[in-house]
């Protein structure tokens, strides 16, 4: 078995809060607190295990794998991939390294791609329902380290999953509930908790309208989220064109950087841009443009004395 010290040392060092390894010791896994797993099959080049983020949710499941680099072995792997296919309804998909490629622009140098080496791949993923879940990086995600030109590059990771949309999207209702329809019913109840605790300021009532806020920013937390996320993707095929998306961000981000209005040493609200600009103006002028008098020296004799009458003297 791997040394538990070297993979709980790695468990530290990422920052995650429990891991695993196979019967092999070739596949490790490190999950958060965040996240719920067991480990439902362990072999010697798959490991399948359910993901939920809370206890008593549905699942979706996912095979971490590493493949063998005889041919003959991996034909196995493809197997038992089919086989959990079969009888998972639920399978999401498989993720780690095939050791195969699919193409010839996904290998550089060394022999020439055959297609023939890749047939029983493709003819597993075609079984399975699996499509290839794109990614930025690296065009190949392994090499020999040799010197060049003698180097040779190969594609051998994926992330491959089922056409599984409205699997996902029931998962993550149960999972997250309408994640816009959840808040609307949240504030509703807020309101009606805030006059409740008038009524009655019990620590029960507290804790109620106490908890109806936390689960209300949640939702507003994954919101925010999924927006960003949503905003990353239009960016990375859209933000680098000359598009009207390119157009209206580049428009949002000088409106977040504008200041609108600003408020004066006598805490009136100015507006516009005659009124910011003429209150920031006026601020900076008294700030760096008023005399400076000191009337109590007496602080100066708590400042430590370097020079000494002699040192003056000598100077002078």
């Amino acid at each position: 078995m791997v040394n538990a010290r070297k993979i709980d040392k790695y468990k530290r060092i990422l920052g995650y809060q429990s891991c695993f390894s196979n019967c092999d010791n070739k596949i490790w896994i490190f999950w958060s607190s965040d996240y719920v797993i067991e480990i439902l099959e362990d072999r010697e080049q798959y490991v399948l295990l359910p993901i939920s983020n809370s206890v008593g949710t549905q699942p979706f499941y996912i095979s971490a794998v590493y493949a063998k680099c005889d041919e003959t072995l991996r034909c196995r792997l493809w197997e038992e991939i089919r086989d959990v296919a079969s009888w998972l309804m639920v399978h999401v998909g498989v993720v780690g390294d095939f050791n195969v490629v699919l193409c010839e622009e996904e290998k550089k140098g060394g022999r020439p791609f055959r297609v023939e080496d890749s047939l029983d791949f493709m003819a597993c993923l075609s079984h399975c329902g699996l499509q290839d879940a794109r990614y930025c990086g690296s065009q190949f995600t392994w090499s020999d380290n040799r010197d060049p030109p003698n180097t040779i590059w190969e594609r051998l990771d994926w992330l491959k999953l089922k056409k599984v949309c409205s699997t996902l999207s029931a998962w993550s209702r149960q999972a997250f509930g309408d994640i816009y329809e959840e808040p609307k019913m949240l504030k509703s109840l807020i309101r009606s908790l805030d006059e409740a605790v008038i009524s009655d300021p019990s620590p029960e009532c507290r804790m109620h309208l106490s908890k109806a806020r936390a689960e209300f920013t949640r939702f507003l937390k994954l919101q925010d989220s999924i927006l960003r996320q949503k905003e990353k993707v239009k960016w990375l095929t859209e933000g680098d064109d000359n598009t009207t998306f390119f157009h209206v961000v580049i428009k949002d981000r000088k409106k977040k950087l504008n200041i609108q209005r600003i408020r004066d040493d006598n805490d009136n609200l100015m507006e516009g841009m005659k009124g910011v600009v003429g209150t920031t103006i006026r601020f900076f002028q008294q700030l760096f443009g008023a005399e400076i008098t000191i009337e109590d020296l007496t602080m100066l004799d708590m400042v430590k004395r370097t020079v000494t009458k002699e040192d003056n003297a000598f100077s002078h």
